[in-house]
C-alpha cells in the first residue's frame, strides 16, 4: 500500500510540473485549473455509482430487498415514546449494519408529549447474504411485544 501511495504522489507531482511548465499566465493557470476540476469531477461520477435507497414501511410486502453492497435500507415505523414503548431491532450485524435511528413528527410539526410520531431507522449493505431484520414493539419491563414483524434484506 505504501508503495502504490509513493508512485501515485510521484505521478501528481509529475503533472503539476508539466502545468506549471506550460502556464506562463495566471488566467492560464486558472483554466488548466478549471479543466482539471472537471476532469474529475466527470471520472469521479462515472466511476462511483450513487447507492440506492430503499424506504420501506410496516405494511411492505414481506419479500426480500435486493439490494448491493453500500445501498441504504430505511425503515419507517409508527412509534410513541411516550407511552414507553419502543422498537427494538435485531439481526442487523453481519450483512447490514444500523447506521442511524431517528424520531420524528409524522405531520411536520415539532415534538409533541402524547403524539404519534415515525421512528426511522437506516441500515447499510454491508455484506452479500441474506439479512432478517427482526422489529420487536414493546416496553423494556415486559416480556411480551404488541407489535412484531421482520425486514428481509439480501445483499448482492
Amino acid at each position: 500500500m505504501v508503495h502504490f501511495y509513493k508512485n501515485h504522489r510521484k505521478r501528481f507531482f509529475i503533472v503539476l510540473k508539466f502545468f506549471q511548465a506550460k502556464c506562463n499566465t495566471l488566467s492560464m493557470k486558472l483554466i488548466n485549473i478549471q479543466f482539471l476540476v472537471v476532469v474529475f469531477y466527470i471520472f469521479g461520477c462515472a466511476t462511483y455509482p450513487q447507492p440506492k435507497e430503499f424506504i420501506i414501511n410496516r405494511n411492505s410486502s414481506p419479500s426480500p430487498i435486493v439490494a448491493s453492497i453500500g445501498d441504504a435500507v430505511v425503515v419507517k415505523v409508527k412509534t410513541n415514546a411516550s407511552t414507553g414503548y419502543k422498537w427494538n431491532v435485531s439481526g442487523a450485524d453481519k450483512e447490514v449494519l444500523l447506521e442511524s435511528r431517528n424520531v420524528e413528527q409524522t405531520d411536520g410539526e415539532k415534538l409533541l408529549i402524547g403524539k404519534a410520531n415515525e421512528e426511522i431507522f437506516v441500515f447499510r449493505c454491508i455484506n452479500r447474504g441474506l439479512a432478517v431484520v427482526k422489529f420487536e414493539y414493546k416496553r423494556a419491563w415486559e416480556k411480551t411485544s404488541v407489535d412484531k414483524f421482520d425486514v428481509k434484506i439480501e445483499v448482492q
